[in-house]
């Protein structure tokens, strides 16, 4: 199962849950929770997305798509899981406050400018041989 929008913010937590529809949730689609966000919130009255500090994702997800969270410049953090593969381009593109981010070993892609603009930056941590660039 792939997801591809809002699921739930709690505590400033975007939580993407392990299943749903009974089936596991393995993929986040490209562009799913980036600048979308913006405009759904204006319209549907959801909790705002500058509350977003972390996400957690589910423990079955393999790649996370192209551009799924760029923009989301209020995000901190995100508990990335033992299963993670692939992280698409431009994933989390241009969230400002992104500080450190920390891989499990199995992860083997981080696509181009994943992290681009994430001014704050300071600390990336990869298990060593685990990771090729994607073109």
């Amino acid at each position: 199962m792939e997801t591809t929008g809002y699921e739930e913010i709690v505590d400033e937590t975007l939580v993407i849950p392990d299943e749903l529809d009974e089936a596991p949730v393995r993929r986040i689609g490209d562009e799913s929770f980036g600048d979308v966000l913006f405009e759904f919130e204006k319209t549907q009255k959801r909790p705002r997305i500058k509350s977003l500090r972390r996400i957690r994702f589910p423990k079955c997800l393999q790649p996370i798509g192209k551009r799924a969270f760029w923009k989301c410049e209020s995000l901190r953090s995100a508990g990335f899981p033992e299963g993670l593969e692939a992280i698409g381009n431009g994933a989390f593109r241009a969230c400002k406050k992104f500080r450190s981010v920390t891989f499990s070993v199995g992860l083997q892609t981080i696509g181009d400018g994943a992290f681009e603009l994430c001014s704050s930056l300071e600390s990336v941590v990869v298990p060593k041989g685990n990771v090729r660039r994607r073109k």
